[in-house]
């Protein structure tokens, strides 16, 4: 059984003497303090109506509405009044609490339920808050049929227990199926469906690539939310998400409605769902694992039999990593507050710029294989000297460069008497992990003490991004480096973070999403599988108007209205090409590759793509600059 309660007017009620109690009790003294007060005291507030004003009236609660620190400010002062111990567990989010209890016995479920959310109710009215009994709502998850009338008695309200209640933008059924859950999304999707085909047609209106953003902002996020949960969802249910997401691609595409969803979703770069909710469901565990969440372990009692739980999934697509979630090293907050962390300013590398002139340039660089090895090196122009190790599989590319940063600045330490530095890559990822307070591990912590033991010195190390392959010497001679220490023997350990696990499971995920594109189940699957057979992350969408890349999209599907395609839709008495004696079917292989009443044109696109006569993956991998095949 669960409860839901929701705070009446939650900014508008903070009682502000209880606040700099707490305030007290989590140690913020002196000016902090005072600022704080002296921002929540003595506020007014007036009313302007068609030019008349009210008088002023004085705020004696509540903090301002849109303020910055509002919202911390109400999270310190509600955050331990769901976390005192019970006899339920609870959870809560801004002003939405969560209580919730197991048992087999309905009666005496009712009675822990009953008095847990009263005890809260209470410790919620100690410190000014008033709880909405209109959005209070309870629920039962079982199998098992519940009484109709079955209700609970809170604060003297009887509260009856429902089918269904939302949280958090979730609705969450009795029996967990998520068929209400994913009913409302289609019916959200659908609308916004609706607006895709407004903005757009085959001859007109916007390209691919824009709605395809569109697509990603309105239409997969709401089939992303909640993914690690809607995954244990029935086949059936869940084939609901997979026809909204197949509609909108064929939009986006323009393709006729006969196109394969696999093919459409290698052509737009987009994972299948069920492999995206895969990978939601290891991000949640990685996150939980790093806050040192007690719903893993809960979970761990609740569900190790259940073959869809959540724990259980995450097992089955980690089970063949090299390493175990549990082993990673967890990404922690600074230990010093952000005014006394001290972090280096990050800055952008101009070669011709004079402050670079008399400093010593050190350029670094990472490579990682498909197959997971990896290697680092740095660059030292000026002394000649270039440096490379092997590092140990699996690890991610921005914490390969992140090592690599490192070593140069461990170079900079041992040479210090050559003055100061400029440490280069082309890494921006490593470079925001190096400048933030948020994002920690064992590499990056290494990295910034060194640096700040020779800034104490009076050694300056400046780091700089430099733009990946823009001609400069040294950025590329650690380029070639990097790439060559692939080939040495791991000689340099380093613990993978939870950053680490996440790459390798997005790269295991993408190797089962190309298992499934290596066996096409349909025609049209097949025949863009034999120009496209490696699956990207990247679109495949060209052309510079809507009506030329919906032309260009359909000839790669093989989705134009030739004689085979029209004779598939019923259209056409045999599908076969009307320009041969031979009986060969009119399809976009035929026509750009054998047909001889297009031989002139072909003749001339040879001489465009190859000089030899060329492939159909020759044909169909083209850039928006280069010659499209016409028909």
């Amino acid at each position: 059984m669960a409860v839901t309660l929701d705070l009446e007017k939650a900014y508008d009620m903070i009682w502000i003497k209880g606040l700099i109690y707490k305030l007290k009790k989590l140690g913020i003294r002196g000016n902090m303090l005072k600022w704080i007060t002296s921002f929540l005291v003595g506020r007014t507030a007036q009313v302007s109506l068609n030019g008349t004003r009210s008088e002023l009236f004085s705020c004696l609660n509540g903090t301002p509405q849109g303020s910055v620190i509002s919202p911390l400010l109400f999270i310190i002062l509600i955050n331990d009044i769901a976390k005192k111990r019970r006899s339920c567990m609870s959870g809560m989010y801004a002003d939405d609490i969560f209580i919730w209890q197991k048992h087999r016995n309905l009666n005496f479920l009712r009675k822990k339920v009953e008095k847990d959310t009263q005890d809260v109710i209470v410790e919620l009215r100690l410190w000014g808050f008033l709880v909405s009994a209109a959005k209070t709502g309870a629920i039962v998850f079982s199998k098992r049929n519940i009484p109709e009338n079955l209700s609970i008695t809170v604060d003297g309200a009887s509260i009856q227990v429902q089918k269904s209640i939302k949280l958090l933008g979730m609705t969450l059924d009795s029996k967990l199926n998520w068929c209400k859950q994913i009913d409302d999304v289609v019916s959200k999707c659908s609308k916004v469906l609706n607006l895709l085909r407004l903005i757009s047609g085959t001859k007109w209106g916007a390209h691919a690539k824009p709605m395809l953003q569109i697509y990603q902002a309105l239409i997969r996020s709401k089939l992303d939310y909640g993914g690690e949960l809607i995954e244990s969802a029935s086949i059936t249910a869940k084939k609901k998400l997979d026809k909204i997401q197949a509609q909108a691609l064929r939009t986006v595409v323009g393709a006729p409605r006969d196109t394969a969803t696999e093919a459409l979703l290698r052509e737009t770069g987009e994972m299948p769902l069920h492999l995206r909710r895969n990978l939601a469901s290891v991000k949640h565990y990685l996150r939980c694992y790093e806050v040192k969440s007690d719903l893993l372990a809960e979970k761990e009692e609740w569900f190790k039999n259940a073959k869809q739980c959540f724990l259980s999934r995450v097992e089955s697509v980690t089970n063949t990593l090299d390493h175990h979630p549990k082993s990673a090293e967890k990404l922690s907050i600074s230990k010093h507050p952000p005014w006394q962390a001290l972090l280096p300013e990050v800055t952008t590398y101009t070669p011709n710029d004079l402050k670079w002139q008399n400093v010593v340039h050190i350029y670094t660089d990472a490579a990682k294989s498909k197959d997971g090895r990896c290697a680092v090196a740095f660059v030292v122009p000026e002394k000649v000297i270039v440096e490379q190790k092997r590092l140990v599989d699996g690890l991610a590319t921005a914490k390969c460069e992140l090592v690599a940063i490192h070593l140069a600045v461990k170079w900079a330490e041992a040479h210090a008497t050559l003055g100061s530095f400029v440490i280069l890559t082309d890494s921006k990822k490593a470079l925001q992990i190096l400048n933030s307070s948020s994002e920690n591990n064992s590499v990056k912590t290494s990295t910034v003490d060194t640096w700040r033991a020779l800034s104490r010195a009076g050694t300056t190390v400046s780091f700089s991004w430099v733009k990946g392959h823009s001609g400069i010497s040294g950025n590329e001679q650690a380029d070639r480096a990097a790439k060559n220490g692939l080939e040495l023997k791991p000689s340099l350990s380093c613990r993978r973070d939870t950053n680490d696990i996440r790459e390798n499971v997005e790269d295991l995920l993408l190797k089962k999403w190309q298992g499934l594109w290596d066996k096409p189940k349909t025609e049209c699957g097949r025949f863009t599988h034999r120009h496209s057979p490696v699956v990207s992350r990247i679109a495949s969408l060209f052309g510079q108007s809507r009506s030329e890349q919906v032309f260009l999209s359909q000839i790669r599907l093989d989705m134009l209205p030739l004689n085979y395609r029209l004779f598939k839709r019923k259209k056409h008495p045999t599908g076969l090409c009307s320009n041969c004696d031979a009986e060969e079917k009119e399809n976009v292989e035929h026509v750009l590759l054998a047909c001889p009443a297009y031989a002139k044109k072909r003749e001339e696109m040879v001489n465009v793509v190859s000089e030899n006569t060329p492939t159909l993956q020759e044909l169909l991998n083209f850039n928006d600059e280069q010659e499209k095949p016409k028909t």
